[in-house]
């Protein structure tokens, strides 16, 4: 399967940060996920949930897109600070190595095994 994933939502998410004795409240707004997950099922058994194992990768690198406030302050407004939260490994001269990452598929693997199907011997 290949489901396109699209996620938007606005949480209420507060980090408080404390440095050189200060502190100040950072809040993430606004977050928008867009994804594309290959989820396979294999190998395939004859006891539910018909299935041992599921392999999640992504077919390409997820786009997150989302604001931070910081004492009621948009960050993003700040010229260049999107570009450099949203792409922190772009580099001003050379965009080899983002278009390499980009390319580059990352996977998790997820196993269930049922109690009553484990062999001992």
């Amino acid at each position: 399967m290949e489901p396109a994933l699209k996620w938007a939502g606005n949480p209420n998410v507060t980090v408080a940060v404390k440095a050189y004795g200060l502190k100040a409240t950072v809040q993430v707004v606004d977050l928008q996920v867009f994804a594309s997950p290959r989820i396979t099922l294999k190998p395939l058994v004859p006891s539910i949930p018909c299935f041992a194992n599921i392999f999640v990768s992504l077919m390409e690198k997820p786009h997150v897109d989302f604001g931070l406030k910081l004492l009621g302050a948009d960050l993003m407004s700040i010229p260049g600070a999107y570009r450099f939260v949203q792409n922190p490994e772009l580099k001003l001269d050379t965009t080899e190595d983002s278009e390499k990452s980009a390319n580059s598929e990352k996977s998790a693997e997820v196993s269930y095994e049922d109690d009553n199907d484990v062999n001992t011997d």
